[in-house]
């Protein structure tokens, strides 16, 4: 999205307060961990925006400006211009002939304050996000899934069957593609290895995290019980020892969700009032 109204901003999960209607402008209407905003200023920012989204914005421009500092991470007003200069001009490139930028701007209801503020919070969540990112905290993996036909216990036990003579045939030495191609039942996993690509281990299974940390590449765990059946999961590589192009998709991955997740635990975490 052009003006990063972006989802990370409105699905914060933690109640966050709007802006208020009328109230005195010395008067202090909204606190956020702490720091102080009186009826003018949330009133005076609230013209730039939906009146019912100035309170949300403006609390988490201030939680993450905090988090900044707390980190050392730092934007210049100089590398904001450049953004929002960047912005524009992929905008005006969709604006109709014959109509201004500015025009285009009012039209989409959108203002050049709203986007210095909206470019900083990206800038510096993105400094911040990126601190998060440890290539050695990735694994690559390939799984094995064997689903029951259905959820008697017949097809129930004929899985738990299945998975553990796949498991026999790994240990007997029988290549990973063999066992696949004869005990999955997931046909797409078979068609690409039966490799789900890199992925942080803590979002494993918590028994698969367990027995992947002990195992050497090309390794394989014991068969595992999920939702989705039985699986056997299979160690591919270790991030520490990623290729660069490997460590720039991991990257460029998990910059896509960690901006809204770290929001969402900002907002969880602080201390927000309102008078309002």
């Amino acid at each position: 999205m052009l003006f990063f109204v972006a989802p990370m901003v409105l699905s914060a999960q933690a109640k966050t307060p709007t802006a208020p209607s009328t109230t005195p402008d010395s008067k202090v209407v909204l606190t956020v961990n702490g720091h102080k905003y009186t009826g003018k200023e949330v009133a005076d920012f609230a013209y730039a925006w939906n009146p019912s989204m100035a309170g949300q914005i403006m609390t988490i421009y201030q939680l993450v400006q905090d988090e900044a500092v707390k980190r050392g991470v730092k934007v210049t007003d100089a590398q904001v211009s450049q953004e929002v200069a960047t912005q524009l001009q992929q905008f005006q490139a969709s604006i109709p002939k014959g109509t201004s930028l500015e025009e285009a701007l009012q039209q989409r209801g959108s203002t050049r304050f709203q986007l210095t503020h909206m470019s900083r919070i990206r800038l510096l969540l993105k400094g911040l996000t990126e601190l998060d990112f440890k290539p050695d905290k990735y694994v690559k993996v390939a799984v094995l899934v064997i689903q029951p036909k259905s959820p008697s216990t017949d097809d129930a036990h004929a899985a738990i069957k299945s998975a553990n003579a796949a498991y026999d045939a790994l240990q007997k030495g029988q290549s990973w593609d063999t066992v696949l191609s004869q005990y999955a039942t997931e046909p797409r996993l078979s068609a690409t290895h039966g490799e789900i690509g890199w992925a942080p281990l803590e979002q494993l299974p918590p028994d698969a995290q367990t027995q992947i940390k002990t195992l050497k590449v090309n390794g394989f765990t014991k068969p595992l019980q999920s939702p989705s059946g039985w699986q056997i999961f299979r160690l591919e590589a270790n991030g520490k020892d990623a290729s660069t192009t490997d460590i720039s998709e991991m990257k460029s991955r998990f910059l896509q969700n960690a901006p809204g997740e770290l929001v969402n635990k900002l907002m969880k975490e602080a201390k927000i009032t309102t008078a309002y």
